[in-house]
């Protein structure tokens, strides 16, 4: 009895590992294709929210039209911040639970959800995820720098 008890308890440990090994992997790949895209100045906002992003679901043009244009400042905005320093071939996608950095932002219980992007030894952005879409690649802080400091995220 004990070692049915036993094996059962392993299985159900192992199926959970599994489960959160697979959900990493398929952020993963979302990651690297939003990267890619993101980082091409010729593919516009719209694409990126329809291809890897999560938006609140609206019938409203005017809305829709407002997020397409915010997002799309956003990413120029972050483009030109991180653009000198992006290399996909050194390009690191971290699960912030695994982040190792001295002054690592918090973010409350979301931070199952965060996956950092790396370039050697520097996060250059955050990602926020909502099941596997993108909720948020526009992070901020109020006292950049200061370990534990909270950091937020702008969602559409």
């Amino acid at each position: 009895m004990r070692k049915i008890l036993f094996i059962c308890v392993c299985l159900i440990t192992f199926s959970g590992i599994s489960k959160a090994q697979s959900k990493d992997q398929e952020r993963v790949k979302v990651v690297q294709a939003f990267l890619a895209d993101f980082y091409d100045n010729s593919v516009p906002a719209k694409v990126l929210i329809e291809k890897y992003m999560y938006v609140k679901p609206t019938q409203n043009t005017d809305t829709i039209r407002l997020t397409q244009m915010t997002i799309d400042t956003l990413a120029n905005s972050v483009r030109t911040l991180t653009q000198s320093k992006y290399d996909h071939k050194k390009v690191q996608i971290v699960p912030f639970s695994e982040l190792k950095i001295a002054d690592k932002p918090s973010f409350g219980e979301g931070e199952k959800n965060v996956y950092a992007i790396k370039v050697e030894d520097e996060v250059i952005m955050y990602l926020f995820f909502l099941q596997n879409r993108i909720l948020s690649f526009y992070h901020f802080q109020k006292q950049k720098g200061r370990l534990g400091e909270p950091g937020f995220f702008l969602v559409f």
